[in-house]
């Protein structure tokens, strides 16, 4: 794909897209940074370093690859990589053949589809949930008792939403793989990209999809299914639960983890 033009209308869509709809709108009434909300910075900031991150990693893996990247003038190289780490977390477009990536290119993709898009439609467990998540590690690791943003503390029960949205994610995903694993012969990476892609509504593929029996292709459509309203879902059963809360404290006690 040697269109910049195109990679660059289609990747500014994506971005925008995996904003949401009301961070966009928020961008263009108040138009002035300062002037937007703490959590709808931290999102945009959030977007721009996890694109750039994945754009700079899929460019330094698949540089050396012949079978990609290689062959292209440094200058298509960029754009390639570019607009496959935007495509990645929600819109599912592909800028060379990923049947030819490297392992760890496609371990990176799965990272990136899995992270997903930061509001609206977008699929992945979402990029508000990531950042709850690396700032709540963040302030255990440093000893801080409250998790902060930008000067703001972030809720305990948004950080076991967080929590929570994450581990169910993850247990969807363990358990669409290990069906997948007991009806096909695949490759365990290449069946695993199917499951991260389809619960992430990424579309991505290792040329595997049209392969699969009518079973895992059936496991396939669910996972596509739950990705779409799953987590979402979770969120707004926990917040409605919430309302009620029971008036019974329980005392503490002592547990080992970790």
């Amino acid at each position: 794909m040697d269109d910049s033009i195109s990679i660059a209308i289609l990747s500014a869509l994506v971005f925008l897209g995996g904003l949401g709809f009301h961070i966009t709108a928020e961008i263009l009434r108040k138009k002035r940074w300062s002037a937007l909300r703490p959590n709808v910075r931290i999102i945009i900031l959030a977007a721009i370093e996890l694109n750039l991150f994945g754009f700079l990693a899929i460019w330094a893996l698949e540089a050396g690859n012949p079978r990609s990247l290689s062959a292209l003038e440094w200058t298509d190289q960029a754009r390639a990589a570019w607009m496959q780490a935007v495509a990645l977390r929600t819109a599912g477009f592909t800028t060379f053949d990923t049947t030819l990536m490297h392992d760890s290119t496609a371990l990176l993709s799965m990272i990136l589809m899995f992270i997903g898009g930061s509001m609206s439609t977008a699929g992945g467990i979402k990029l508000g949930t990531f950042v709850v998540i690396i700032a709540a590690v963040t302030a255990y690791m440093t000893q801080r008792r409250d998790v902060t943003l930008m000067k703001r503390s972030i809720p305990a029960d948004t950080v076991q939403k967080a929590l929570a949205v994450v581990v169910v994610t993850v247990t969807i995903a363990t358990t669409g793989l290990m069906l997948l694993t007991l009806l096909e012969d695949f490759s365990f990476l290449s069946l695993m990209v199917e499951v991260i892609a389809a619960l992430s509504t990424a579309d991505l593929s290792l040329d595997l999809t049209q392969d699969l029996s009518p079973a895992s292709q059936c496991v396939l459509m669910v996972l596509m299914f739950v990705g779409r309203i799953g987590p979402l879902t979770l969120v707004y059963g926990l917040t409605a639960r919430s309302r009620n809360r029971s008036r019974i404290h329980y005392p503490e006690m002592e547990f080992q983890v970790g």
